[in-house]
């Protein structure tokens, strides 16, 4: 019912049957960007993840810049801007979220529901990251779901679907 009388830009443009493009970038306890999506909300509040793969690299005035590296020379203006220029989409939103934010929304919800495909376990002294999630259905914590959406193999896809999955599950 909001949504019919805002008179915000978000509510007129949702009424108007044109979905809201929001960047979300999460960072981590040094304030780098640790990793991205973009929420898609559709007229009548269905919402969507397009999770933005933290090797995607752009080409800048000196080279390349990853996901990280833009963070830190363009802010979250910079990233907005190119991934708008690559989705072809506007994206004149954007929420930057630290790991307590996010650990918070998840307490928030009572934890994110969802399957482990297979055990997860990875080690990476120089992030300080000590991950070893079991295989199966569970609740995942505010702390496991975080490691959750961190967790990196060979394997490119699987981060952006893990990210999915959870992002997903906790704000569906």
């Amino acid at each position: 019912m909001f949504v019919l009388f805002s008179q915000t830009e978000v509510a007129r443009t949702l009424r108007q049957g044109s979905p809201v493009y929001v960047l979300v970038v999460v960072v981590d306890d040094a304030a780098q960007a640790d990793s991205a999506a973009v929420a898609v909300v559709h007229p009548g509040g269905r919402a969507t993840w397009i999770s933005v793969p933290r090797t995607l690299v752009w080409p800048t005035a000196t080279g390349w810049a990853s996901l990280h590296g833009l963070f830190a020379s363009e802010g979250v203006a910079g990233i907005s801007h190119r991934l708008s220029l690559l989705l072809e989409v506007p994206l004149p939103y954007w929420v930057v979220l630290g790991f307590p934010a996010f650990r918070q929304a998840v307490d928030a919800v009572g934890g994110v529901e969802l399957t482990v495909e297979t055990r997860l376990v990875y080690q990476d002294r120089a992030r300080n990251l000590f991950i070893d999630i079991p295989a199966g259905p569970q609740v995942l914590d505010d702390a496991t779901a975080l490691d959750y959406v961190r967790y990196q193999d060979a394997d490119e896809s699987s981060p952006l679907a893990r990210q999915h999955r959870s992002l997903h599950a906790l704000f569906a």
